[in-house]
């Protein structure tokens, strides 16, 4: 049996079913006096081409060609709101689009929640879960997700 016969053996849902996890931020955990586990699910393609889409956006930079000076419009990507959206979209629980957490926070703002609730090692370890469950290992990347939590 082929690998096309044994993938055609599974439904649809099951071949497109994303993957969960869980993450224990320790911090809330000892404030609450429980265990404050976030439930976290992987993202679809489609999820992150329009996540990556919403948080692109394109300037006019000079660039030099042939020793002259140009325009030249480039796509620039704010990888800091980026990893915010990715977070709010990515974690099933706590729902930071909750209305009760956008009271509690005076906010109608998920990704505010999340920079408010949530302290950058925090933050660190649920989009290195995310990008686990989508299967992202590239460490290029990681350092980058490193270097803009820092700053």
């Amino acid at each position: 049996m082929d690998i096309i016969e044994k993938l055609l053996k599974k439904s649809k849902e099951e071949l497109t079913n994303t993957q969960t996890a869980e993450v224990e931020i320790e911090r809330l955990t000892e404030l609450i006096g429980e265990p404050c586990i976030f439930k976290i699910r992987g993202l679809t393609n489609k999820e992150i081409k329009e996540l990556r889409e919403l948080n692109t956006k394109k300037e006019w930079k000079n660039v030099k060609r042939n020793g002259k000076i140009a325009k030249e419009e480039v796509e620039v990507i704010d990888t800091y709101k980026l990893g915010l959206d990715t977070i709010v979209e990515a974690t099933v629980e706590p729902n930071f689009r909750d209305s009760r957490l956008r009271e509690k926070f005076g906010t109608e703002i998920p990704t505010d929640i999340v920079e408010e609730m949530l302290m950058q090692g925090e933050i660190l370890k649920i989009a290195n879960t995310i990008k686990q469950l989508i299967g992202d290992t590239d460490e290029e990347t990681q350092q980058d997700i490193d270097e803009e939590v820092k700053n």
